[in-house]
């Protein structure tokens, strides 16, 4: 079973940047680092983040064993539940946990009352557009996002299950 802890910036952040790095090596590629400039705007970013979200920014975990990374969090303009990074570590990955994170999602957003929810993939990640379509995500359009292609998904929460 995993558990959730809202991400402590100054404990976290190794962790957490980790994390962000190989999201961005399985989605664009090995020669997709982040440069210095960018580690930057994370870092802020974040901090933002977990202040203003903080159940919706999380660290996962089996035991002591980091699992996976959620930020989550409502847009300003128009409400729709917005998914930053969903990110499960390796040895995680096609185990199932990522159906525990996807829950937590669904869980989050339906605590702050969001019912149109929406995230990015890269067209390459195709494990991860395949996760996404078995469970109601539809694609919406192409973008480009911070100058790399995305597929702009989107999803209508259902109620939960009574």
């Amino acid at each position: 079973m995993l558990t959730f802890r809202t991400i402590d910036l100054e404990r976290d952040w190794a962790l957490i940047l980790c994390n962000r790095r190989d999201s961005f090596i399985v989605s664009f590629g090995p020669e997709a680092d982040l440069t210095p400039d960018d580690v930057a705007r994370y870092r802020h970013l974040m901090a933002e983040r977990v202040v203003r979200w903080p159940t919706g920014t999380v660290l996962a975990f089996e035991g002591a064993d980091p699992v996976g990374q959620l930020e989550l969090r409502i847009r300003d303009e128009d409400g729709v539940g917005y998914v930053n990074l969903f990110y499960l570590n390796e040895p995680y990955r096609g185990t199932g946990h990522a159906q525990a994170l996807h829950d937590y999602v669904d869980d989050y957003f339906r605590d702050h009352g969001v019912t149109q929810l929406e995230l990015r993939v890269s067209p390459t990640n195709r494990r991860a557009r395949r996760f996404y379509e078995k469970r109601g995500w539809v694609p919406l359009f192409e973008e480009q996002n911070e100058g790399r292609a995305a597929i702009r998904m989107g999803r209508t929460l259902p109620p939960a299950d009574k």
